[in-house]
């Protein structure tokens, strides 16, 4: 069972994006949710394997941008 336990807005700076991102992402099916009084909660699992999907994309992005530099000064 999914823990629905973190808000829009924590998982918008958690993720270093907006809260309309977030919904996009609630719309795309990135993201499965759950209201409850209101609010909006989303699954923490989820959210985390976003995070770290990011996480790697970044390094991955990082270390060619080093290559590329690496590479031009020689």
């Amino acid at each position: 069972m999914k823990n629905y336990s973190i808000t829009r807005e924590k998982a918008a700076i958690e993720l270093g994006v907006s809260t309309r991102t977030i919904d996009r992402y609630v719309k795309g099916g990135k993201l499965s949710y759950k209201k409850v009084a209101n609010k909006v909660l989303l699954a923490r699992d989820e959210v985390e394997a976003l995070k770290a999907e990011f996480s790697t994309l970044h390094s991955q992005v990082t270390s060619e941008r080093s290559e590329e530099r690496r590479v031009g000064k020689e």
